[in-house]
């Protein structure tokens, strides 16, 4: 088995990885230091199907979401967000619009080490009305079948 992540994954290495190792059984693993991990695809799934990759925009396909995390598309901002009495549901775009990734779920951080002011928590954390922590990635993405797919870093 190899896994790899960290960082984009680009399709020369998914190709450079199926040539050097054909044999092996290779997934990219997609998650964050908060959060790992989040979702994974064999490269076979990219490199036989020309529908996990979109070469026009960038695209890749990062698979299915873990089945213990919840995944929504934000509208990208460069603040912290607070919610009070809103819905998160109205801050999320719908299957196929291009936002930023945000995670919830048991395996997510909850919070920062020495982070007592809270800087570091308020920039990359939403907290819901229910109460539920969502770790913000800072990953442009969007989700298509249920698959999540990566397109870059925000500027955010």
């Amino acid at each position: 088995f190899i896994f790899t992540g960290g960082d984009s994954v680009k399709l020369d290495l998914v190709y450079g990885l199926k040539q050097v190792f054909p044999k092996s059984k290779t997934n990219i693993v997609y998650g964050s230091t908060e959060v790992f991990p989040i979702s994974w695809i064999d490269i076979d799934e990219i490199i036989d199907s020309k529908d996990k990759i979109i070469k026009k925009t960038g695209a890749m396909c990062l698979g299915k979401p873990h089945p213990d995390l919840k995944i929504r598309i934000i509208k990208p901002v460069d603040k912290p967000i607070v919610l009070n009495q809103d819905d998160i549901d109205k801050i999320t775009l719908k299957d196929g619009e291009i936002g930023e990734i945000i995670i919830s779920g048991d395996h997510v951080v909850k919070n920062y080490f020495g982070d007592r002011d809270k800087t570091v928590f308020n920039r990359n954390k939403i907290v819901d009305k229910n109460g539920e922590i969502w770790h913000r990635t800072g990953d442009l993405g969007y989700i298509a079948k249920n698959e999540i797919w990566f397109i870059g870093r925000t500027n955010c």
